[in-house]
């Protein structure tokens, strides 16, 4: 399932698009569908989307990160799935340095680091990798 829908462009439509384009946006590189573009409708996703007032539209530029890397993408939706994807050249992505401050789930990786271990072996941190987004909570 998509959050983000496609959108009817307002007069400040130049502005947001300005300002998205400056954006980076959580993807995870392995979600990619049959034509090797970026699903953008994991969890990380949506939350930076929310956190940074994003709204998808056909051929928007963005740059896309995880973890150390990063690579320039254009949006489309993708009617076959229904899903926004971004098309990516795999070729050019590159490692990067820092971890952005607003990465999603940093603030929830430093409130568990800083629960002190209690028990031997026990782990703090769940990973959602293998979340999928289409699925219902109820299956």
């Amino acid at each position: 399932m998509s959050i983000v829908r496609p959108t009817v462009q307002d007069e400040n439509s130049d502005t947001k698009q300005a300002l998205a384009e400056k954006a980076r946006v959580f993807a995870d590189f392995h979600n990619a569908d049959t034509q090797g573009r970026l699903r953008l409708n994991c969890i990380g996703t949506i939350e930076d989307l929310t956190i940074k007032n994003i709204a998808l539209h056909n051929g928007q530029k963005l740059t896309f990160y995880s973890e150390n890397l990063e690579v320039n993408g254009i949006v489309e939706y993708s009617q076959l799935e229904h899903v926004w994807v971004a098309v990516v050249n795999w070729d050019e992505i590159r490692e990067i340095e820092e971890i952005p401050e607003c990465e999603p789930g940093r603030w929830l990786h430093d409130i568990i680091s800083s629960i002190p271990d209690t028990t031997e072996g026990s782990a703090h941190c769940a990973s959602f990798e293998n979340v999928d987004a289409n699925r219902s909570p109820r299956t």
